[in-house]
């Protein structure tokens, strides 16, 4: 069996419908790696409030300068967070981040600073991996959820495999591609081993 299960991304609070809406014209998005370089010297959003948001601005603010963290909830940053945004050049609004809506100019929302509006909006407030398939049958995880695999992609129940944004690593199409041939193949060679299919 191979597990290619993905993860689920937390989603910004709004209405299914405005989500569609606002994915479709690019006002919100999820992964900086993908499509960071659309959004060069625009004014953007990151909405999040913990490391993973911190890094996803570090990240962002090699396309713009003009960046403001909004934090998802009420309370803040540490100090020390503080200061490394600052000294980035990187604003924090406070939270919470609500009442999303799509503007002539953007995407705009509501937060401690008032209503702020963005070209687009990245959401940083992480993932849950769909792993439960996994974890039934008995299956090592991470300590964020994600199944634990070899350099083959077996994991720790014999003829279990996986590959995919459900195990660690960079959650991108191209690697979980490479991961699925290494799967595959150790697959194909993990049943060969039990019964070596001959030609003829």
């Amino acid at each position: 069996m191979l597990v290619a299960t993905g993860v689920q991304d937390r989603r910004l609070p709004m209405s299914v419908e405005l989500h569609a809406e606002a994915l479709r014209h690019g006002l919100v998005r999820y992964c900086p790696i993908c499509d960071g370089f659309e959004i060069s010297g625009r004014n953007v959003g990151v909405v999040g409030s913990n490391d993973h948001a911190i890094d996803e601005c570090k990240f962002l603010r090699s396309y713009t300068n003009r960046l403001c963290l909004v934090l998802d909830r009420a309370g803040g940053l540490t100090p020390s967070q503080h200061k490394e945004m600052a000294a980035i050049g990187v604003l924090v609004a406070p939270g919470p981040a609500v009442a999303f809506e799509i503007e002539p100019s953007g995407i705009s929302l509501a937060c401690g600073a008032g209503r702020l509006c963005f070209e687009t909006i990245y959401a940083a407030l992480g993932s849950d991996s769909c792993s439960g398939l996994a974890r039934d049958v008995g299956a090592c995880l991470s300590a964020e959820g994600c199944i634990e695999t070899d350099r083959h992609q077996r994991t720790s129940v014999k003829n279990v495999y996986a590959a995919g944004d459900v195990v660690p690593g960079l959650n991108q199409i191209s690697s979980a591609i490479g991961q699925a041939a290494v799967a595959a193949t150790a697959i194909r060679n993990d049943l060969a081993q039990e019964k070596l299919p001959l030609w003829g």
